[in-house]
C-alpha cells in the first residue's frame, strides 16, 4: 500500500469514527467511501506488483527458451556437417 493510500484508509477511519460518534451519516459515507478507495489503491498495487512479478519471470523463460532453440540449431547444423562429410 503506498503512503498515499495509507493515509486516506487512516482519514476514512477517523472520519467513520467520529461520524459514528457524533452520528453525521454523511461524515460516515465519506469515511467509507475513502477507506474503500484506499483498498482499490491497495489491490491495484497488489496487481501491479504481480505483473511485474510475471514479466521478470517470463524475461527469464524467454532467454532459457532461447538458448535452448540455439541448442538445438547448432545440434542440428553439427549433424548436418557431419552427414555432409560421410557422404564424400
Amino acid at each position: 500500500m503506498g503512503i498515499g493510500d495509507e493515509a486516506k484508509d487512516l482519514s476514512g477511519k477517523a472520519k467513520e469514527g467520529l461520524g459514528d460518534a457524533t452520528g453525521n451519516e454523511d461524515l460516515q459515507r465519506s469515511g467509507a467511501k475513502d477507506r474503500a478507495e484506499a483498498a482499490v489503491g491497495k489491490a491495484a498495487d497488489a496487481i501491479r506488483d504481480r505483473v511485474d512479478d510475471v514479466k521478470e519471470g517470463a524475461g527469464g523463460l524467454g532467454q532459457k527458451i532461447a538458448g535452448a532453440f540455439d541448442g538445438i540449431k547448432d545440434g542440428l547444423s553439427k549433424d548436418k556437417d557431419d552427414s555432409g562429410d560421410a557422404d564424400r
